[in-house]
């Protein structure tokens, strides 16, 4: 992705400060694909309006999807949603470059100062935009 605005992707509110929407990511997975993700590259996005929380938001997979004789992805267990990475090349979402990975503490390398966000039920990690 490339030189895209994310206007006002803000949790809605009352007048009483209350909120009544949460679920407004400007950039989220499909939590209905269990299988395999491609990775995305983005760079040039901006944000207007949109606090940090809701820039990306990453769905762990439903417990029914690591049952392998009830539900499989091609003879395996359909961990997709484990296995989603988006490198920012120039910062964008990071204030520098980095990836962000889902929530896989196996994929993530502990020597990059990899940091979990809850909001995103992922990590970001500073400087580790690798091919």
């Amino acid at each position: 992705m490339k030189k895209i605005q994310f206007v006002n992707w803000v949790n809605i509110t009352n007048a009483d400060g209350n909120v009544l929407c949460d679920g407004n990511f400007a950039i989220h997975a499909n939590d209905e694909n269990g299988d395999n993700q491609g990775m995305y590259t983005v760079k040039q996005l901006t944000f207007d309006n949109t606090p940090f929380n809701n820039t990306v938001k990453f769905y762990n997979p439903p417990e029914r999807w690591l049952l392998y004789e009830e539900f499989n992805c091609r003879f395996e267990t359909c961990l997709g949603p484990h296995n989603r990475i988006i490198r920012d090349l120039d910062g964008s979402i990071l204030e520098g470059p980095g990836s962000i990975i889902s929530n896989n503490t196996k994929a993530i390398n502990t020597t990059a100062n990899c940091k979990f966000v809850p909001s995103w039920r992922g990590y970001q990690c500073p400087n580790v935009v690798e091919n």
